[in-house]
């Protein structure tokens, strides 16, 4: 909600009036008209001839995406319950290790896309899913607060999502312009 109204009191960036101007002149141009709902129709038009050709590609993205989702949200949100039913430790202590677990996501966020910049998108999703992989035992293993805690900060939270999402969302993009 916050970022909603803050976002209310921001001003359009020249780049996006320009662009906004050029597309409205370039449509009438055309002879289209440009209200809202045929504006829609495009829209779904380009959308049918897009899954018509791409198909293939967008069968992979949603399942190349649920699998990342399950990686990630299989543990951010199973972790709390797990520590608490399977290790015997407190809500409070649950809420601390996930806690540290974020602090280990925002960390994971910035090196993962520091590091995809050099050695490419798909390497670094390869090496840090392997990465989180070796943490699995850190999640089992350990019976105290600061393994367990280890644990979470390294494996649970996925430093990979930065580099997906701009991997996934390049692969579509660059589909849809051939």
């Amino acid at each position: 909600m916050f970022a909603a109204i803050v976002r209310l009191c921001l001003p359009e960036s020249q780049v996006f009036l320009t662009a906004r101007a050029y597309a409205r002149i370039r449509e009438e141009s055309r002879g289209r008209r440009t209200h809202g709902l045929h504006r829609t129709k495009i829209f779904l038009n380009e959308t049918k001839k897009m899954l018509r050709r791409h198909w293939i590609l967008c069968i992979y993205a949603v399942v190349f995406m649920s699998g990342f989702n399950f990686l990630s949200h299989g543990s951010q949100d199973l972790f709390p319950t797990y520590i608490q039913i399977s290790k015997g430790f407190s809500a409070h202590d649950a809420t601390t290790m996930t806690i540290i677990g974020f602090c280990g996501a925002i960390m994971g966020g910035a090196v993962s896309g520091a590091i995809s910049q050099y050695i490419g998108r798909r390497l670094s999703m390869i090496l840090f899913v392997l990465l989180g992989a070796l943490f699995i035992p850190l999640w089992i293993l350990p019976n105290s607060f600061a393994g367990l805690a280890v644990g979470i900060m390294g494996g649970c939270k996925a430093p990979y999502k930065n580099v997906l999402s701009v991997f996934v969302g390049g692969k579509l993009a660059l589909s849809t312009r051939s």
